[in-house]
C-alpha cells in the first residue's frame, strides 16, 4: 500500500479543494493503528499505542491535536513517543496554535534546543495523507487552516456531503470531534451512525465512509484491517 503525505504552506483560502503542496511516497502495510486527539495527554497516547501495537499494528497514525494549545508541559517527551515509536502523524488545530507560539518567541519553560526541536517536529507535519481512495486528516482534508478548524461533525451530514461530493475518497478517517462516529454515503444518501464498540464495521465497496475515530484523551482509538476491510473501535 503506497501512502502519499501533502505538505503545505497553510493559508486561509476559501478553495477546499486547493492543491496540495508536496508530496511524498510512503508504504504502508495491512493492518492500521488510528490515534486521534490525545491532547497531550502523554499516558493515554501512550496506552493507545501499547494496545495497537499488541493488535499488530504495522503503522500506527495520529490524525493531530497531539498537543493541546493550553498545555505546556512534556512537549519534548510527547516528541520523543511519537518519533521512538515511528508515529506518523498529521497537523491539528492544537498543534498548529504550538507551533505558531513557538514561532512568535514564546519560551513555554522549554531549553532552546528542545525548542528548535519541537517547532521542526510542527513544521514537518503532513496535513494530511492519502493513499489511493484512502485519507488521514484531522478533519476536512483540504489544504488550508480552515479545514483542520472546522469539524465535519456538526449534529449533522451537511459537512460529510460536502466531503463525499468534493473528494474521491472511499475511506475518511478523522479526528478534531471527540466523539466516535461513523458517516455513510450509499447511493447518494449520508447518514450519521454511532460506532458500534463490540461488533467491527466491514466496508462495502458500493459504499463512502468518513469515520471519526474519538479522542484518545477519551480512551479511544481505532484499527483497520486493510485486507479484511473492516474497522473496529478500541476503548481503553
Amino acid at each position: 500500500m503506497m501512502i502519499e503525505a501533502y505538505f503545505s504552506a497553510i493559508v486561509f483560502d476559501p478553495c477546499p479543494t486547493c492543491p496540495p503542496g508536496l508530496k511524498h511516497p510512503l508504504t504502508l502495510q495491512g493492518r492500521i493503528g488510528v490515534i486521534a486527539d490525545s491532547h497531550g495527554n502523554i499516558a493515554s497516547m501512550t496506552d493507545c499505542i501499547q494496545r495497537l501495537t499488541d493488535r499488530r499494528a504495522d503503522t500506527i497514525i495520529h490524525l493531530g491535536d497531539i498537543f493541546d494549545s493550553e498545555i505546556h508541559h512534556n512537549l519534548m517527551n510527547i516528541v520523543d513517543v511519537i518519533t521512538d515509536n515511528n508515529i506518523l502523524a498529521v497537523k491539528g488545530n492544537n498543534d498548529y496554535q504550538i507551533e505558531k507560539s513557538l514561532e512568535n518567541g514564546h519560551p513555554m519553560d522549554l531549553d532552546p534546543s528542545d525548542r528548535q526541536r519541537i517547532r521542526q517536529f510542527l513544521h514537518s507535519l503532513a496535513l494530511y495523507f492519502t493513499s489511493g481512495n484512502v485519507c488521514f486528516a484531522h478533519s476536512r482534508p483540504f489544504d488550508s487552516i480552515r479545514a483542520f478548524y472546522e469539524p465535519i461533525d456538526t449534529g449533522s451530514t451537511e459537512q460529510a456531503a460536502r466531503i463525499f461530493r468534493h473528494t474521491d475518497h472511499h475511506l475518511l478517517f478523522c479526528g478534531h470531534s471527540h466523539l466516535p462516529m461513523l458517516f455513510r454515503w450509499r447511493a447518494g444518501i449520508v447518514t450519521r451512525e454511532p460506532i458500534p464498540e463490540q461488533t467491527p464495521l466491514v466496508f462495502q465497496k458500493n459504499e463512502k465512509y468518513i469515520i471519526i475515530v474519538g479522542s484518545a484523551d477519551k480512551g479511544e482509538c481505532g484499527f483497520i484491517d486493510r485486507e479484511k476491510m473492516v474497522y473496529e473501535r478500541i476503548r481503553l
